[in-house]
């Protein structure tokens, strides 16, 4: 699942740099690094609740960490001025990651 999250945020990047120019392009690839971040400490907050002597500290990070990456999405636009709406369709490269994920399952992996 990582994997598809980076192979489409390079992709989509690289797609949109080449219709709507580099701002649009790093916009977008900033978006899907901020959205790929977020993934990953999902991953290893849920990991880290079924462990035994687990720190309990990740479920409080979960409530800030939107705060951070709508903090980091505003430092970026600033101070780069990328395109707004690429960042914001960037963000969304997990979802896309998970439909894609769900597509390839349903056409070969019937049981």
């Amino acid at each position: 699942m990582l994997h598809v999250t980076a192979l489409l945020g390079i992709a989509g990047a690289a797609l949109v740099s080449l219709q709507w120019g580099w701002r649009a392009g790093g916009g977008f690839l900033a978006g899907a690094a901020l959205s790929y971040l977020n993934f990953r400490l999902w991953i290893r907050m849920v990991r880290g609740l079924g462990e035994p002597g687990g720190t309990t500290h990740g479920a409080a990070f979960l409530g800030l960490r939107y705060l951070l990456i709508a903090g980091a999405a505003y430092v970026i636009i600033r101070v780069s001025e990328v395109s707004p709406a690429a960042l914001m369709a960037g963000l969304l490269i997990t979802a896309a990651a998970v439909v894609a994920e769900i597509i390839y399952e349903l056409i070969f992996l019937r049981s």
